[in-house]
């Protein structure tokens, strides 16, 4: 079996030709046109492969099907044969139905092009990541607490900064045990600030719907080191904000029309005839929920103002409907939310300035970017950028009401290597920390106790670095 491939098809969709030519020179040139020539051979340089054919179509967009008319096969010496193509074998991708002569071409650029998806600089948004490897592109983590119903939110570093709670009154509620408790609009990542002021803007009913479809989401999500940093997951997944661009880029400037019309015509306007391909949108897709190791969640389009979108796009279609579901949310509340049976898909131009997204990902898995015109970008977030961050955050568990007497405080915690826990409680206007140590455990219950009781309430707050470091 004999296998080539068809080399020269995408310079003939540009109208031009693979032909030799010797390089651009003027050995002979006067004095005076010497640096002009020079000039000259320097811009040309090695692009001497092909020269333009007028009498071909121009085609920057394949698109179709391709019929193979003749063939012929030339061996070292030169000696030709004339091969029949009247019965083509193809496989079924390139089928073309009753059409047994054609070969089916799939949009695609002719010009040389990539898919351009980089994760951006949480400090500095319009610089690429991967540029500087200390500077992380992480913005911040949002995690959903089941048990206590609510959405924790932390800064790029695993501090916290507060809870978003869709059953309260004041949506907003400072992190336990800030002694400076922040606003949203205190936050020094604007993306981050942003973010949870557009939520809070939404209203409970919605914070109840966006926390289900998270975790909904998630339930599909596993990648492959899954298990890690176990401790940051006992009250929910963390996902990280993280802001990308998305853009195509061509190599070079956009290909013109050769042919003898469209040059007659450039000679009067003055512009080059590119037919306006670089005009043409194309739709990209961003995440791939039927892949698991995909980590992305959903994510927020960002306007020329740096503002989020009025709609989350969420790709798994199936965790939007079952959120929908489980919080009986009205049509007005869902429209916010937009599942893959609404592809959320993103037109893009060669002409278009880059696309900024603001995503919410679970940082182990990949970032899928998918054009159909171009291969697959595949992206992650380096472990160094989100390891330390999630060592730091302590799982926060909502204890109230709490009976106990009132000079000691007694509570049943679980006992287990590597298990300490801190208790958390607002007492005289002032954030107080219980050790474990500190705290007893209730008494066998054998009747009534005659010590005077009070009701408390607080926070438990798992520490198991506390732990290593008293073992140390």
């Amino acid at each position: 079996m004999l296998t080539f491939p068809l080399s020269g098809i995408n310079a003939a969709m540009l109208q031009k030709q693979q032909v030799m030519q010797l390089p651009a020179d003027d050995p002979l040139a006067f004095a005076e046109y010497a640096e002009f020539a020079q000039r000259v051979k320097n811009a040309v340089g090695q692009q001497r492969t092909t020269a333009p054919d007028p009498t071909l179509d121009f085609h920057p967009i394949q698109s179709g099907a391709l019929e193979l008319r003749r063939l012929r096969l030339i061996d070292n010496f030169g000696q030709s044969r004339e091969q029949s193509v009247n019965k083509i074998e193809r496989t079924e991708r390139l089928e073309v139905a009753q059409h047994d002569n054609l070969v089916s071409l799939p949009v695609r650029l002719s010009q040389s092009a990539r898919l351009e998806f980089r994760l951006l600089q949480a400090a500095e948004k319009i610089k690429d990541a991967s540029e500087h490897h200390n500077r992380s592109p992480v913005c911040g983590w949002l995690t959903v607490n089941d048990l206590d119903e609510l959405i924790m939110v932390h800064d790029a570093k695993g501090h916290p900064l507060g809870t978003l709670n869709a059953d309260s009154d004041l949506i907003w509620q400072p992190a336990p045990g800030m002694e400076r408790p922040l606003a949203p609009a205190m936050f020094s990542n604007p993306t981050l600030r942003r973010v949870i002021e557009w939520l809070i803007r939404q209203g409970g009913k919605f914070i109840d719907l966006f926390a289900h479809t998270l975790e909904n989401s998630l339930d599909t999500i596993h990648p492959e080191n899954f298990g890690a940093d176990e401790w940051a997951l006992m009250s929910g997944r963390p996902l990280a904000i993280v802001q990308v661009k998305v853009e195509l880029l061509l190599k070079g400037l956009p290909a013109n029309d050769q042919g003898y019309g469209a040059f007659h015509r450039d000679l009067h306007s003055g512009i080059r005839d590119s037919a306006g391909y670089e005009n043409v949108k194309f739709p990209v897709r961003i995440g791939d929920h039927r892949q698991v190791n995909d980590g992305l969640v959903g994510y927020w389009r960002e306007d020329n103002e740096e503002r989020l979108s009025k709609q989350f796009h969420a790709p798994n279609a199936n965790a939007v409907e079952m959120a929908q579901q489980e919080t009986g949310s009205s049509s007005k509340t869902e429209n916010k939310i937009i599942g893959a049976t609404e592809p959320p898909l993103i037109p893009l131009s060669i002409r278009q300035p880059a696309q900024i997204l603001t995503l919410l990902i679970d940082p182990r898995g990949h970032l899928q970017a998918t054009s159909g015109i171009l291969p697959q970008k595949s992206i992650t977030l380096p472990k160094q950028f989100y390891s330390e961050a999630l060592a730091k955050m302590r799982p926060i568990f909502l204890t109230a009401p709490v009976l106990t007497p009132s000079d000691k405080l007694t509570l049943p915690l679980p006992r287990h290597h590597g298990l300490h826990w801190d208790w958390l409680e607002r007492r005289r206007e002032q954030w107080e920390r219980t050790d474990q140590q500190a705290i007893s455990e209730p008494a066998a219950a054998s009747g009534a106790s005659s010590a005077k009781q009070e009701i408390r309430e607080g926070w438990l707050e798992l520490n198991p670095n506390k732990q290593d470091n008293e073992n140390n």
